[in-house]
């Protein structure tokens, strides 16, 4: 099952609605691909991936998009375990609200295409120590809006690609700050994210 399972795959469906289901294991949770007839929107909600490669993939979704409400996004099977990845392909709208993602993972999100990815008070961490600083989400392209979320373990929170479009970052906390990294030229609004301060140095000791 976490070798070959895709608990969930869908093409061209109109205001899908899943509601209260979970899988556990599987090599990827819930699949978004594009077909002949097109490709899928809707909404996702009090729905659960656990113990998975990839729990979300969206290779492509309409426009008006996917809604991910209450999920639970585990991953820490096979290579590169990763709760979200939204792959080249991509021109829709996916957008997360009150999702924890969990797990020993190699990171909690990979953005990838052309569409709008946004995390609103979400629960983001990686137990993975092995990982180093490998951020908890990755944007290579596209646009991305993070706020009122916790990075609750302490790699850096975002970094962002050359390519992508637009990023906001706002009304973030964690125990180590949110820390972002922007390797391109674009747009990055931030404000209102906790930041931790340098430590106090030590007072000399007295001769």
């Amino acid at each position: 099952m976490t070798e070959n399972l895709e608990a969930f795959v869908l093409g061209r469906t109109d205001w899908e609605y899943l509601t209260n289901n979970f899988v556990f294991p599987a090599k990827i949770g819930y699949r978004f691909i594009q077909t002949e007839k097109g490709a899928s929107n809707g909404h996702l909600t009090g729905c659960g991936a656990d113990s998975t490669n990839i729990a979300v993939q969206v290779d492509q979704i309409q426009p008006m998009g996917l809604l991910i409400t209450g999920g639970q996004l585990v991953s820490f099977k096979g290579d590169n375990p990763t709760q979200l990845v939204v792959s080249p392909t991509n021109t829709g709208s996916v957008r997360l609200v009150n999702c924890s993602f969990w797990g020993p993972a190699f990171q909690n999100a990979r953005i990838e295409g052309t569409g709008f990815v946004s995390f609103s008070d979400c629960f983001l961490s990686n137990w993975n120590k092995e990982v180093g600083d490998q951020p908890l989400i990755t944007a290579l392209s596209g646009r991305l809006q993070v706020n009122n979320s916790t990075f609750a373990t302490e790699q850096v929170s975002v970094e962002l690609g050359p390519n992508v479009a637009n990023a906001i970052i706002r009304g973030n906390n964690g125990p180590g700050g949110v820390k972002v990294v922007n390797k391109g030229e674009a747009p990055l609004m931030m404000s209102d994210n906790e930041v931790v301060p340098p430590a106090a140095p030590k007072p000399a000791a007295k001769k």
